[in-house]
């Protein structure tokens, strides 16, 4: 039986993060993705400023940057401004390819088209394509509905979205926005990139009320009436992973989605990935190193952002599952936010603006 020290499945942001780091350090490391194109999932394809920060993105795969995000709720709209680059967009083919040439240059390697059909925790192996690879240590980077996660024996209870991509010649702003009588509770977003930009939509947590997305017609007609062209081919649809349960089991890892460290509320996950990658890689190279720290940071940073929501719905000062109320919410959020004192909390306690 083929064996490996460590077999990361899933080869997105986070999964090439973790055997970047690993083949780096000299470990055997085997990356197995069941797609045949590294960038093949529904992603509208940003990195926030605390991502770029992290300097693992170069900047050669940088498409558009953005010192601005334009918040369009039922009745108001607001741009705020930031002093630093709020959104970047990047080319996710590109980054993924630097990544795999750094994995490969340390002699680790990727195969795609190779999908995980079975998980044998106590023996320590995996089935892919009708054969059996063992392991010492396994990474589930495979997003939710992750099979790693799944044979953990762990839930998961996911934002769903769907998005399409506009005609080239389409020149869009970035853009966030909620509106409650058309869509329920959902917010759309707007990732302009260099030819193209990315329309999508994902509903909320189910907690504040988010259950479903809007029907795909109405959401086509909403922007056909903006004036922008969505092209009906391009739909693609997925999950994000926002339900932690854990990180840590034995010799069996979970990072970025399929660990649940995707933001609640704003759909984030590629910052977590690339974090918890981290974390987990230098856990396996120094198994005497405390990542509870850094651990504790991340969910803290990921819980952050929910924490108004929490508060209103825990209050029940505005009831989010009544959609006639969600508009007024969300305009109260903006307004808040569009003011310096707005600003300075949510610097403090909730985003990190400027």
């Amino acid at each position: 039986m083929e064996k490996h020290d460590i077999v990361i499945v899933g080869a997105g942001p986070g999964g090439l993060r973790a055997a970047e780091l690993l083949a780096e350090a000299g470990r055997d490391v085997l990356v197995l993705e069941k797609n045949r194109e590294l960038r093949d999932k529904v992603c509208a394809g940003g990195i926030t400023g605390w991502c770029r920060d992290l300097n693992i993105v170069p900047e050669n795969c940088f498409e558009k940057e953005f010192y601005y995000t334009i918040f369009t709720t039922g009745e108001l709209t607001r741009k705020m401004k930031f002093n630093y680059p709020f959104i970047t967009t990047y080319d996710r083919a590109r980054f993924g390819e630097h990544q795999r040439e750094q994995i490969e240059k340390n002699q680790g390697e990727i195969r795609t088209e190779a999908k995980v059909t079975k998980v044998s925790v106590a023996e320590k192996k995996i089935e892919v394509n009708k054969k059996e690879i063992g392991y010492n240590y396994l990474i589930g980077a495979d997003g939710p509905p992750s099979i790693v996660r799944r044979t953990l024996g762990l839930r998961y209870d996911p934002i769903n979205c769907y998005q399409y991509t506009t005609d080239e010649s389409m020149d869009l702003e970035m853009e966030w926005g909620f509106c409650a009588r058309k869509f329920g509770v959902a917010a759309y977003y707007v990732f302009p990139h260099s030819e193209y930009s990315i329309i999508g939509i994902g509903h909320l947590p189910r907690k504040y009320g988010g259950t479903e997305l809007p029907n795909k017609e109405r959401f086509l007609t909403y922007w056909k009436d903006r004036g922008v062209r969505l092209k009906p081919e391009t739909y693609e649809a997925g999950p994000i992973g926002t339900r932690y349960d854990g990180f840590s089991f034995n010799n069996i890892f979970l990072i970025g989605d399929a660990g649940g460290f995707a933001n609640k509320v704003t759909g984030e996950g590629v910052y977590e990935a690339l974090v918890t990658a981290g974390i987990v890689s230098q856990a396996i190279i120094d198994p005497q190193w405390n990542y509870e720290p850094e651990l504790q940071r991340i969910l803290k940073e990921k819980e952050s952002y929910a924490l108004l929501f929490d508060y209103l719905n825990y209050f029940n000062l505005i009831p989010f599952w009544e959609y006639k109320f969600m508009d007024l919410a969300m305009d109260f959020l903006v307004a808040i936010m569009a003011n310096p004192l707005g600003k300075m909390v949510a610097k403090k306690f909730l985003l990190k603006i400027s």
